[in-house]
């Protein structure tokens, strides 16, 4: 082969090499929302993507509201003994701090007339230990008792087991367990390669919020990663938010809104 010949096969490698490389990439955008966390989406018209290309779907980002419950229809009565009556609170559903969960019962108590009222004073008060990472109910009307003994008590929230609480200064024998939702799990239906304890799951991102219950959350990835996708005709597309055991999160009505993107490799 001549020099020219050599020389003009480079350049057209060169030239194709520039092309592979330099042209545009194009890229769909998916936005997805819904009042519950576990929904499907249908495509009008389907997505067609070109069988010689491979395919991936990254999340972008993620917004809805900090609304999902720590006190449950499982574990919202707060049973007290005021030296004559027992009497239950029922704290409402709702995302709860202690400091909260101290005023619900407290408000609780006052209406029940159980407050020292001359004094503007509580018989009861729960507060956090920092230090400990556990709480504390301060009784402080002797004729008082808090009685964790019962179905669907607050007790393991606040750390306690099934005991019932005198006169004085209790600490908690365990560690709150105010936060029971470690890590959201973003689950779509197209992806794979993806993994959870060593089982394959279609988990696209997980995260938990940076922000207090009551909040808008606004998640958005500092770096995408991006899955493949196991379709070349996407008709719909199911994604599911669970938390890390599975459990489908309750955003309790609130809106959640996915931004997804689906490119080329």
């Amino acid at each position: 082969m001549d020099l020219s010949l050599k020389l003009t096969d480079s350049i057209d490698k060169i030239y194709k090499f520039l092309v592979e490389n330099t042209k545009q990439r194009g890229s769909i955008s998916l936005i997805l929302s819904s009042n519950t966390t576990d929904w499907v989406t249908s495509f009008n018209p389907i997505i067609e993507l070109n069988n010689i290309e491979d395919y991936e779907i990254g999340l972008i980002d993620l917004e809805t509201y900090y609304s999902f419950p720590n006190v449950t229809l499982d574990n919202n009565k707060f049973k007290y003994f005021n030296g004559a009556t027992n009497k239950t609170i029922t704290i409402p559903v709702g995302s709860y701090e202690i400091t909260a969960l101290n005023a619900a019962i407290q408000l609780g108590m006052q209406t029940n007339g159980d407050w020292d009222s001359a004094n503007n004073a509580y018989y009861i008060n729960i507060y956090p230990n920092i230090s400990t990472l556990k709480s504390v109910i301060e009784i402080t009307n002797p004729s008082y008792t808090v009685n964790f003994t019962i179905n669907n008590s607050l007790r393991e929230l606040l750390g306690f087991n099934s005991v019932i609480l005198t006169n004085g200064v209790n600490n908690s024998q365990n560690i709150i367990n105010i936060l029971t939702i470690n890590s959201i799990l973003v689950n779509c239906s197209i992806i794979a390669s993806s993994y959870l304890n060593g089982n394959l799951n279609p988990i696209i991102y997980s995260f938990f919020p940076n922000v207090g219950p009551g909040y808008k959350i606004i998640e958005r990835p500092q770096r995408i990663v991006y899955l493949p996708i196991t379709t070349r005709n996407i008709m719909q597309i199911r994604l599911w938010v669970t938390d890390q055991n599975g459990k489908s999160l309750d955003l309790r009505g609130e809106t959640i809104t996915l931004r997804l993107e689906i490119k080329k490799k």
